[in-house]
């Protein structure tokens, strides 16, 4: 088999079309000459996986240990936005748990993990990106929102909002 990249990987995540082909070569990657961290023109298999909320495929590239979730795309959203943004709080969590996937990462907009995080009322993984300390709770986007203004428009769990109107006093 020709040697797969990350352009034919990525339109197949895209369309959502030979998900089974695409897992098999993550699995095999050395086999097929497919390298899981390769990033083209700003972004990766696994910010498009997370982008097209394709958990299997975004899970399966973070297995390879390869994935390389501290890239960041030309919109300068990583993995664990998308992963937040497309609420696969189960991908999100395994992002942070890798150590590398840049939580304190400010999109075009400004937005946060934390602040999709709290958007899509994850709770659990708002907590866990608090608990990194690179969460960044103080910012402020281009709309003037902050993760704290959206926790309460979303009616987020208390306990969330609670630690980070702690945090926010902290830096006072």
């Amino acid at each position: 088999m020709n040697k797969m990249d990350i352009k034919m990987i990525c339109s197949f995540i895209a369309t959502g079309k030979n998900i089974e082909h695409i897992l098999h070569i993550i699995v095999n990657y050395e086999e097929y000459g497919y390298d899981p961290g390769e990033e083209v023109n700003g972004t990766t298999a696994l910010i498009c996986a997370c982008e097209h909320k394709q958990h299997m495929v975004a899970n399966a590239l973070i297995k390879t240990g390869k994935s390389r979730p501290e890239c960041v795309n030309k919109h300068g959203s990583t993995a664990l936005m998308n992963a937040c943004k497309q609420n696969m709080p189960d991908i999100a969590i395994q992002l942070i748990e890798t150590g590398k996937s840049m939580p304190g990462q400010t999109d075009k907009n400004g937005f946060t993990a934390l602040m999709y995080a709290c958007r899509t009322k994850m709770h659990d993984v708002a907590i866990c990106l608090i608990m990194t300390g690179e969460s960044k709770p103080e910012y402020v986007n281009a709309f003037g929102q902050s993760a704290l203004t959206y926790a309460h428009i979303k009616k987020i769990r208390y306990d969330v909002i609670e630690m980070l109107m702690e945090f926010m006093n902290q830096d006072q």
